[in-house]
C-alpha cells in the first residue's frame, strides 16, 4: 500500500495530478460500516478492471470552514491533518485482506464536506464507488446523491449494509459513552 500525494492543508488535489490518462477507481472512506462496504467493492472493481485504487478521506477543521478563515491555526490544520490521515491508514490497515493484489493510493484531503472531495478528485474515465446510507434520516445518503449529481464519470453506488451485532451495539451506545440510547 502507497499513500500518496497530495495532502495538502487546503486540498489543492485536482484529479488530473495523478497519472493522467490512467483510469482508476476511486472510493471515500469515513470509518462508518456503509464506507467500509463501498471500500471492499471498489478493491474489487480495481481487480477485476485492472485499475488501481484510489482511497479518499475528507476532512475539515472542527469549526468550519468559516471559523478557520476568520482565525486560521496552521499547526491545528497540520494536526487535524494528521490524525485525519492516521485514521485513514487505520481503515486501510483494518481492510487491507480485501485490497490484496490492488495498487492503492491514500489521499486526505480538505474539503467542506466528502462529495466535493470526491468529485474533485475523480476524473473521466473514472469509476466512483460511494457507499449507500446507512439509517433512515433525512440527512442520510447525501454524499451518495450529490456525487451522483455532480460526477464527471461513471458511479457506483453499494447497497446498505445489513446491521450485524457489532452494528446494533455502536447504535446503542452512541460514541462509545456507555449510555444506551443517546
Amino acid at each position: 500500500m502507497r499513500t500518496g500525494e497530495p495532502r495538502g492543508s487546503r486540498g489543492e488535489a485536482q484529479g488530473e495530478q495523478a497519472a493522467p490518462g490512467r483510469e482508476r477507481v476511486v472510493v471515500g472512506v469515513s470509518g462508518s460500516p456503509a464506507s467500509r462496504v463501498a471500500l471492499r467493492r471498489a478493491a474489487e472493481e480495481a481487480r477485476r478492471l485492472r485499475r488501481p485504487l484510489l482511497v479518499v478521506q475528507a476532512w475539515r477543521p472542527p469549526n468550519g470552514e468559516t471559523a478557520a478563515r476568520v482565525a486560521p491555526c496552521p499547526e491545528l490544520d497540520r494536526e487535524i491533518e494528521f490524525r485525519a490521515q492516521a485514521r485513514l491508514d487505520r481503515i486501510l490497515l483494518d481492510e487491507w485482506v480485501y485490497l490484496t493484489d490492488v495498487q492503492v493510493t491514500s489521499w486526505s484531503l480538505r474539503a467542506p464536506v466528502a462529495a466535493e472531495a470526491l468529485v474533485r478528485v475523480a476524473r473521466p474515465g473514472d469509476l466512483l464507488v460511494v457507499g449507500g446510507a446507512a439509517g433512515r434520516s433525512l440527512f442520510r445518503g447525501a454524499t451518495r446523491r450529490a456525487v451522483r449529481a455532480r460526477a464527471r464519470c461513471r458511479v457506483l453506488e453499494t447497497p446498505r449494509p445489513v446491521p450485524g451485532p457489532s452494528f446494533r451495539l455502536r447504535r446503542l451506545t452512541r460514541g462509545g459513552t456507555g449510555r444506551m440510547g443517546v
